[in-house]
Order: C-alpha cells, then structure tokens, then sequence
C-alpha cells in the first residue's frame, strides 16, 4: 500500500543489497562469513522479487522537468497501481542510479558465466533465474531503464551471461522457464 510505513527503506535496502554485492571481492569489515552474505544477497533478490510481482503495475510515462532531464512525477506512477514498490521502482530516473542497477545486475549475471568458466575460487551465486525477473522487471516497469541502457551501457555485459545460460539450459526440460525469461529479456 503506498501509505506503508516502511516500504521505501525496504525496497532500497533490499535493492542495495543486492547490486552492490561483488562475488569477487567479499568485504571484509561485514561481521559477515562468505556462506552468509550470499544467503543475504540471494534472500534479498528474492524478496525483492515476490515484493515486486504482487499488485497492479503503474505505468508511468516520462515526462521533462525543470533542468529537461527525463523524470516520473510520483502522482501519475501510483495511478495505475497498489504496489508502492513497482511505484518506487519506476520513479528511479537519475543517470547515476540506473548506471548502478545495471553494472549491478552485469557483475552477477556475469558471475554465473564467470563461475563455471573459472578455475579460481569465485563465489557462485545460485539466484541467477530470480536476478533474470528482476531484470525483467526494471526492464518492464521503469520507463527510463532500458532507454538508458540502450544509449549509455554496453550491453554485452548482460548479453553474454544471458546467451550463455540459455545454451547451458537449452536441452533441460526442468529449465524452460529459465530459457523464457532469457528470451523476453
């Protein structure tokens, strides 16, 4: 509901969590062990996944502001929906900010790819399929985020891991929805 209390800090700390979570480099001053921060991490995406998928969808257009940079006013992104997250989601406008989702979802999606192919000791993440909805979701929900992919980010560094999951899932019956959901991406 978009009068929720805590739902702004829920969805950024989950949001954060996630996309600056480097499987390389595992940060020392955590308190964390490695095993746990890779549950958190991957309890955050999925979360942050089901938070997403419930509810109406807003769908926001973009419109100028003041400076003429690109923005989603609140009033006309919770129109459409209950969610107050897929609200919070699609009001995310700045250069600064989508540049960070993206090379977020770029290291871990390139994680999978660099896991399998590596022979030194990265840690694997296994939330790859939630991390593909999530991507989804801000591809499909934000209306700023994949314009600016397209004109401000190498693509490669999503495209590669998702080519390669699909060849690696492309005979396994039990993985089709995991070759869907490489396919709407």
């Amino acid at each position: 509901a978009a009068d929720a209390p805590n739902a702004i800090c829920l969805f950024f700390s989950l949001l954060n969590t996630v996309m600056s979570y480097d499987p390389r480099t595992m940060p020392v001053t955590t308190g964390f062990s490695e095993g746990n921060h890779v549950k958190l991490v991957e309890l955050s995406v999925q979360v942050l996944a089901v938070l997403l998928d419930c509810g109406l969808p807003g769908n926001p257009e973009p419109v100028i502001d003041k400076n003429g940079d690109p923005c989603v006013e609140f009033e006309v992104a919770s129109k459409g929906g209950f969610n107050v997250l897929r609200t919070l989601l699609a009001r995310i406008n700045t250069g600064k900010e989508l540049t960070f989702i993206y090379d977020g979802f770029a290291r871990l999606l390139r994680n999978v790819h660099e896991g399998d192919s590596s022979y030194m000791g990265t840690t694997k993440l296994e939330c790859y399929q939630e991390l593909l909805v999530l991507f989804w979701k801000f591809l499909e929900e934000n209306p700023l985020f994949m314009p600016h992919i397209l004109t401000r980010c190498n693509v490669n560094d999503v495209i590669v891991p998702i080519c390669f999951l699909m060849y690696k899932s492309r005979r396994d019956p039990a993985q089709i929805g995991l070759v869907h959901i490489c396919t709407f991406v």
